[in-house]
């Protein structure tokens, strides 16, 4: 589980990590990491857990990418997983264009990556940009 908190006025984000990928940020000088918040075990594997929250700041120009392991863990030829190397360049690859259309072309590599290859899991991705 990923829970994300999205403040506009303050241009911030607010994550608590329970073993879910970490976001992706494209910063606006062009360089692309994964955001640096504290992940937790997964819900329900521990009793009594902590889930600490990072807020991360948003500039003008940056994106955000939240998604799936069916994203980064689709099947492709050989094995090979689409990765989230592969994924960090759709996103600087389409760094200007919206965020919806950010989704939309990292939906559609990754099902084309996976095409014909067993049972896709489930895929989920949330594109977010500050103008």
């Amino acid at each position: 589980v990923l829970y994300v908190v999205l403040d506009w006025r303050r241009h911030s984000l607010l994550i608590a990590n329970a073993g879910h990928h970490a976001p992706l940020i494209r910063r606006a000088d062009g360089s692309v990491a994964e955001a640096r918040c504290q992940g937790g075990f997964p819900v329900g594997v521990l009793e009594e857990t902590a889930f600490p929250e990072t807020e991360l700041s948003l500039e003008s120009g940056d994106c955000v990418c939240l998604f799936t392991d069916g994203i980064v863990e689709a099947g492709g030829g050989e094995g090979e997983e689409f990765g989230e190397q592969r994924l960090e360049e759709l996103i600087r690859a389409h760094a200007g264009e919206s965020a919806a259309d950010i989704a939309r072309v990292i939906d559609r590599e990754a099902t084309l990556w996976s095409q014909g290859r067993g049972e896709p899991d489930d895929r989920t991705v949330i594109v977010v940009k500050r103008t």
